[in-house]
């Protein structure tokens, strides 16, 4: 992973330049007032670990590769994600969303390292096949912070779907939480959303 680190101008990193570039490519789409990367991580298939994270300092867990998810899972729970805007707003922000003058969404960007991705794909449930009671919100404790999200029991009836072959110039974004959700769940998130933005980066 260290190749991640090493600079590429001045003080900018590989990191720093991939996550800037994301970053724009989310304004790009969305067109927000503003936006904010709060959060990244290196992911590769491990079978040595199972979906366990290897016996490192957390406070390093950036820098070195995580393995692949086994549990299937949405980030925040309806609670969950309006926590995350307390974290990550400023105070003014966050009276212009409790007065309803500003929507917030939390989305995730995929994309591969690598040419294309070859085992452990990323899978997504269709959100509209995921009735409420299939959920059950799940505390995750860290160090710094407790945060919620979900997690989903297992039914025939739930629609999936997997990126084949993905290649590292395409990207999957799809939003994961939102404030202005309308679903039979009371809103306030998407679970393994149904929207799926995926393109070449090549034809923007």
């Amino acid at each position: 992973m260290a190749e991640y680190f090493e600079k590429v101008g001045g003080e900018k990193t590989v990191l720093m330049a991939y996550l800037e570039e994301t970053l724009q490519l989310v304004k790009d789409i969305f067109q927000p007032v503003n936006a904010i990367c709060f959060d990244w991580r290196f992911r590769r298939r491990d079978p040595t670990v199972s979906g366990r994270i290897p016996p490192r300092a957390l406070e390093d867990i950036r820098s070195f590769a995580l393995p692949t998810g086994d549990v299937v899972h949405c980030d925040y729970s309806a609670s969950g994600g309006l926590d995350r805007l307390k974290v990550q707003l400023l105070e003014n922000e966050l009276q212009e969303f409790r007065l309803r003058k500003q929507k917030a969404m939390i989305i995730n960007v995929w994309r591969p390292l690598n040419d294309s991705v070859k085992n452990t794909p990323l899978l997504f449930c269709d959100r509209r096949s995921v009735p409420k009671k299939d959920l059950i919100e799940v505390h995750k404790v860290r160090s710094d912070k407790v945060e919620k999200s979900y997690f989903l029991f297992h039914r025939d009836y739930h629609r999936w779907y997997y990126l084949s072959g993905q290649r590292k110039e395409e990207v999957a974004i799809f939003p994961t939480w939102q404030s202005d959700s309308r679903d039979d769940f009371a809103g306030k998130r998407l679970f393994a959303t149904a929207i799926i933005w995926y393109f070449s980066v090549e034809s923007l």
